[in-house]
């Protein structure tokens, strides 16, 4: 897909600006990487319960709070369920976006994971 193609499709989040005071990572995750959340959340939730049925949960049956916690410890320990979700949103980046993922890898990683699990636990508690 062509750049502006990919860019167009983000969704337009009203007061959600980068501003010069903050770091790139902070610009990343504003400019790119919340467009892209609120693009694929259905997608995220899809996933997230495709999972829960691969390992057999009885989701029905857990309280919220064993909710929250089983969303949090699955983001944070399963390798695989990790991948599938950053490959997710990889796939929409465009060339400059992916180099510049590169470069500060580790900590958008980290801030890619606590955004899901705040989606993630929004969405999928109350299901």
């Amino acid at each position: 897909m062509q750049k502006l193609d990919l860019l167009s499709l983000r969704p337009d989040i009203p007061n959600l600006h980068s501003r010069p005071d903050q770091s790139g990572e902070e610009q990343f995750q504003q400019v790119v990487l919340r467009p892209l959340l609120k693009l694929h959340n259905d997608r995220f939730v899809v996933l997230f319960r495709h999972y829960l049925h691969q390992r057999k949960q009885e989701w029905d049956k857990k309280s919220h709070k064993a909710r929250l916690a089983y969303i949090e410890h699955a983001l944070k320990t399963d390798q695989r369920l990790q991948e599938r979700l950053l490959g997710l949103l990889l796939g929409w980046l465009t060339d400059e976006e992916v180099e510049r993922y590169f470069t500060m890898e580790k900590e958008i990683n980290r801030r890619l994971r606590t955004l899901l699990i705040q989606r993630l636990q929004d969405q999928m508690v109350l299901t």
